[in-house]
């Protein structure tokens, strides 16, 4: 009697029920709310497309920012973008305080600007590196120990943890008044704005308003204005000066031209044509002084 052979069994490898990422996509899709559309509606020159991983849609911003609505209901506003060859993202709880955060991710990719998340600090060690500058170009050892000592002293102490991009006319304002004269006050001037020029050409600055600030005596004593003239009183001429002048012309004789050194010998033919040179330049000068007192006498 021939025995029947055992009966052979498959195992699943398929199951029956759905998967999880699928369950939890379709959960997600049912409860989710139409963020993508109703965010695109309320943003002008904006272009959707379907998210690469996931379900939903992006929201594709200017100068390469793109942003993810959030997925569930009360999730997060994300954005991500590509800033000095690297990717950057932020993220926040809704989406007004996302474009707030964006408006400066907006301002430094316009600009080129990516050491604007640098400190202060950073700003001032560029601006006092002598790389920054050609090597025909560079500063001397006397104004380099200058620059150096007015940032330590005034800009350092106001900028130097404060981000580049926070930086404002308030705190250039409040670097210009540490000074304590005017004299001061007006080389720490010339310090902040080559300081801001160097920092916009490094990419840590764009507001060139921010050198537009001058030093506020406030509550110091003020320096002692100086004499100057004003108007055409520099070409004026006394009156009674004028009447000397048109008299010395008028005599031909100039009180510089009297002769000065030894009397000549009268015996010899130089010295008797000396003597009568002298005696009527004396008689010319006695003539014009008297002339001179009695214009004076009549100009009183």
């Amino acid at each position: 009697m021939t025995q029947a052979p055992a009966a052979v069994f498959k195992i699943p490898t398929e199951s029956p029920q759905l998967a999880r990422g699928a369950v939890s996509r379709a959960r997600r899709a049912a409860a989710k709310p139409r963020a993508a559309g109703s965010a695109a509606s309320r943003v002008a020159d904006v272009e959707t497309r379907a998210a690469t991983r996931g379900d939903g849609e992006v929201i594709e911003l200017e100068l390469g920012i793109t942003v993810y609505p959030p997925r569930d209901k009360g999730g997060r506003w994300r954005a991500a973008w590509y800033e000095d060859g690297e990717r950057q993202q932020c993220e926040s709880v809704s989406e007004e305080k996302l474009a707030a955060k964006l408006e400066k991710v907006r301002q430094r990719l316009a600009m080129g600007a990516s050491n604007m998340t640098r400190p202060g600090a950073d700003l001032i060690a560029w601006y006092l590196n002598p790389d920054r500058l050609p090597v025909e170009r560079r500063w001397s050892r006397k104004h380099a120990d200058s620059q150096r000592r007015l940032c330590q002293r005034f800009a350092a102490p106001v900028i130097g943890a404060v981000t580049c991009q926070d930086i404002t006319a308030s705190h250039t304002q409040k670097i210009v008044n540490a000074a304590p004269t005017a004299g001061e006050g007006g080389r720490v001037h010339r310090m902040l704005s080559a300081l801001v020029g160097a920092g916009i050409k490094g990419g840590y600055l764009v507001n060139p308003m921010l050198a537009e600030v001058h030093w506020q005596a406030g509550d110091r004593p003020l320096p002692t204005p100086k004499v100057t003239v004003a108007g055409e009183s520099s070409l004026w001429v006394d009156p009674r000066r004028q009447a000397i002048v048109r008299a010395q012309a008028g005599s031909g004789v100039r009180q510089d031209l009297t002769p000065v050194g030894p009397p000549a010998d009268s015996r010899s033919p130089a010295g008797a044509d000396r003597g009568i040179d002298r005696a009527r330049t004396d008689r010319c000068t006695r003539q014009l002084a008297s002339a001179s007192s009695g214009l004076l006498r009549h100009s009183r």
